[in-house]
Order: structure tokens, then sequence, then C-alpha cells
């Protein structure tokens, strides 16, 4: 399906005209291209033999988008209620190949794109499914519920967030909890109109004509300004440098822009989106069994990996500890959730581009 590498750097796309597995299921869909674009793609579904390392999978539902790219995105998110469709995470554990739908996510790099001079999508990340990578965080692993979507959306990756600060001081309004949904295909945090004016004003950054980052001088990235997101008990300090990108092509030019940016969806206004520059510093673990994410500040130190089994069952993400004080929801605990429009947004399945390298207990699995 894919243009084979073995160090899992490699582009290519998918022919369905050269696939002798394929089974045109005769459907279209339209996309939104990402929380960030208000671009749409159409596509089709199809079914064909998804091959990951020693595993086979068949008869995987694969939507193919009409688009020039040499950039994949796989899915990772829930499947399709009431169809014979399931997830990528389910079909692995339906093969035998882990034990529970869960896998944990977690950069390679600690990104930094004004030092670093590269785009965050020329890092690469690694996918563990069915575990849990112990070397690679610090401190504790925080389990979080997965609470309900807004109305029109399908069941997706989101927490309640109870507080963003910058340096101390919150710019969230008092008492206020909202949504997050985590989507590692956005490059940016989506936040409120409001949130971000505020952090505009704080930050000294100002809006483009155009809708996009806003510009921030770019010594910003050297203060000693930390922004804090808290999730409950479980909360995470990062530098402000971490969410500064420059976009110049001559690096002598002060044009920097800021990644935090305002949410212009009115159906969902009101929440929050942790895109890649966020996710980049946490270590995640998603759990789709038992609906829940767990956090954790990364471990950047080269340490040897000690990769412990997901098991099935409740407390299943082995060393996690289950947070109080963030609001359950229960009805989002319902697996079979009544299912939304096929039109749903590529970042609610968590967007990943292919070239990450992907693990699983007992194998590398390299796509």
């Amino acid at each position: 399906m894919f243009r084979g590498n073995k160090n899992c750097n490699g582009s290519g796309g998918y022919n369905k005209t050269l696939s002798t597995s394929m089974n045109d299921l005769h459907s279209k869909f339209t996309v939104s291209k990402s929380i960030e674009s208000s671009m749409t793609i159409t596509g089709e579904f199809v079914t064909d033999t998804l091959v990951i390392g020693d595993t086979t999978v068949e008869s995987m539902k694969i939507g193919i988008l009409n688009v020039d790219a040499t950039q994949n995105i796989i899915g990772l998110g829930y499947g399709e209620t009431n169809s014979s469709f399931i997830s990528l995470t389910e079909a692995l554990v339906n093969a035998g190949t882990i034990k529970s739908p869960a896998f944990s996510m977690y950069m390679e790099n600690p990104l930094h794109s004004i030092s670093t001079g590269v785009s965050q999508d020329e890092k690469a990340g690694t996918l563990l499914f069915g575990g849990v990578n112990k070397s690679k965080y610090n401190g504790t692993l925080h389990t979080l519920p997965i609470v309900n979507n807004p109305a029109d959306y399908r069941k997706a990756f989101r927490v309640n967030m109870t507080s963003f600060s910058i340096n101390e001081t919150s710019v969230f309004p008092e008492g206020l909890s909202t949504q997050a949904l985590l989507d590692a295909s956005s490059s940016y945090t989506y936040v409120p109109e409001s949130t971000a004016q505020d952090i505009f004003s704080r930050l000294g950054a100002t809006e483009t004509p155009t809708s996009g980052p806003a510009s921030i001088p770019c010594n910003t990235t050297s203060s000693d300004t930390k922004l804090t997101f808290a999730f409950g008990a479980a909360s995470f300090k990062l530098d402000i440098g971490l969410f500064i990108e420059r976009r110049s092509v001559f690096n002598d030019e002060d044009i920097c822009y800021l990644g935090i940016v305002a949410k212009t969806d009115t159906k969902d206004a009101n929440s929050v989106g942790l895109g890649a520059n966020f996710l980049q510093q946490i270590y995640t673990v998603y759990d789709m069994g038992n609906d829940e994410i767990s956090l954790a500040q990364r471990n950047w130190n080269s340490n040897e990996d000690e990769i412990v089994e997901i098991t099935t069952g409740k407390n299943a993400v082995p060393g996690a500890t289950l947070e109080k004080g963030v609001a359950d929801d229960t009805e989002a605990k319902d697996a079979h959730e009544e299912e939304k429009s096929t039109g749903s947004r590529i970042d609610e399945c968590v967007g990943l581009q292919l070239y990450l390298s992907i693990f699983a207990i007992g194998a590398l699995f390299c796509l």
C-alpha cells in the first residue's frame, strides 16, 4: 500500500488500480483538511489488506483522498458504530497482536523550530501499540476520562482542561473548565477567541490581516515565560519558545509567529485543540477500551527502553494514576455512541503522518 522503507522515512501513496486485494465500497466522503484549514477534500472508501510488520489485517477500510500528496495519514481514533468496519487498533487486537485497543505516542526529539530552523513535520515520533515505554516519561502518568463530544462531532480524544496560565496568571475565565481535543494532526494549539485575545495582549503578539498565526517578536523565545496546561491535578509547564516558529526563509529576519491560534469553528468555539506543539512535550496513552487518556511529561534523556504491556479491563495502563477532581462524563463511556456524519474532520481521528516509527509489544512495525 505504501512505499516500503525499513527506516520509516519513505514517502509514497496508494493506487487502488494496482492492488489485487482492493474492494471498492462505492462510497464517497468529504472531510476538512484539518482543524487549521477550511479547505475540504473529497475521497472514496475502499477495503484492502493492510500489512504491518508480521501482522496482516484483512478488509481494512481505507479512505482515499483525491489530492496530490507524498505523506499519508493513519487514523487511530474510534471505529464506526453499528458497522463491520473497525479501527486499526481494534483490528490489531482481533489479530492477536496486542491485548487491548490502546497505544501510546511520543515524539523522538525536543522540537524547537526557532532554534533548529526545521519544521516540526520533519521530526520523527513513535507509536507503541498495546504498550507503554516507561523510560520515555518523567513523574506521574496521569489518567483522565474521555468526555462527550459537542453535537455533530464523532467520538474523539477529548478531556476536560481546567486551567491555562501564562506565568501563573490564568487566561481562562474564572471557574471555567473546557474540553480539550488532543490533535496530533494539527501543528498549532487552538483556544477560544476571547482567550486568544488575552494571550496576544500578554505576550505582545499581533494578529495578522488574514486568518492564521499572530506575529510575535522572535526574542520572546528566550524569555522566562511559561505556559501551564492543567487537567485537574495533572499540570504541565512548558517554555513559550516551544510555541513560537520562524517562517522566514532568511535566518536574519526577525519574523516569528505564535503557534496559539483563535478557533474559528463556531459549533465548537469554546473548546481547546491541543496540537503538535503541545503534544511534542507530552507522553500520551490512548486507552480506547476504558475511554481514558493518560498524560505525563516527556523524558528527553537517552534511557534504555522499558516497555510494559497494556492489559485488559480496568486500570489497564501500567503505572498510571487516575486523577480525581476532573469531571467524568458517563455518556462518553458508551463505546457504542451514535455514529455521526462520515464527513468528520481528519483531526478527530488523531491523524499521524506515516513516516513515524510504530512499535508493538515484541515487534517493530514500520509503515
